[in-house]
């Protein structure tokens, strides 16, 4: 059994890790390496002065357990990027578990945020400042399954359950509250779906997520 315990601060990044995290960010580590070759990780945090990023958790060629934290302090950091004003901040939350190996892994997750605004007025007026996802993302061998996301917005809630590969994603979309039927025309705006993946949308989901 190894112990490692690792700080790094003041290191400087470039590209798209600028924005993510600012010019200049600190890292921790410290984990164990089990005799069984999995790493038991106490801590691996990386903090700069506008997104931090944490993870605890278990990690071997076969396993994956864990929970993953992250917080964006400023959108607007990203706004060059987006080629629009961005604002509001995100924190995010996910337990893993599963066999990377298999790739089976499954993510629930939890996604709030706080005065946001998007720089799209259609976006924005159907999400609202605060709008909060939820739900579980699962890898499957050939793609990915939802269970139970669902998204709140400022009038409104969209749930979402099916599955999807590279190709096709099946499923329903379900909601309720008056702005849930501007969905549609707020994805016209934005980007482009097909119509079999409109299609598919509307089928019936049975219990465990793929579409009947």
């Amino acid at each position: 059994m190894t112990t490692q315990t690792a700080q790094l601060a003041g290191f400087a990044v470039g590209g798209l890790a600028v924005a993510a995290i600012g010019s200049r960010a600190a890292l921790t580590f410290r984990g164990t390496l089990q005799p069984d070759n999995i790493v038991e990780v106490a801590t691996f945090r990386i903090e700069g002065p506008t997104a931090q990023a944490a993870y605890a958790g278990k990690v071997g060629q076969n396993t994956l357990t864990g929970t993953v934290q992250a917080a964006l302090s400023d959108m607007a950091v990203f706004s060059d990027i987006a080629g629009r004003p961005l604002a509001g901040s995100i924190t995010a939350k996910a337990n893993l578990s599963g066999d990377p190996a298999r790739k089976a892994v499954t993510a629930d997750i939890d996604l709030r945020t706080r005065a946001l605004a998007l720089g799209l007025p259609a976006l924005d007026r159907l999400l609202g400042q605060s709008p909060h996802f939820r739900g579980r993302l699962s890898q499957i061998y050939d793609g990915y399954t939802f269970e139970g996301a669902r998204l709140d917005g400022v009038d409104h809630v969209v749930r979402r359950a099916g599955d999807a590969d590279g190709v096709r994603s099946r499923g329903a979309i379900g909601g309720e509250g008056s702005k849930v039927s501007h969905v549609r025309r707020v994805a016209r705006n934005g980007p482009r779906v097909e119509p079999e993946v409109e299609r598919e949308a509307r089928r019936p989901v049975r219990a465990g997520g793929r579409a009947s």
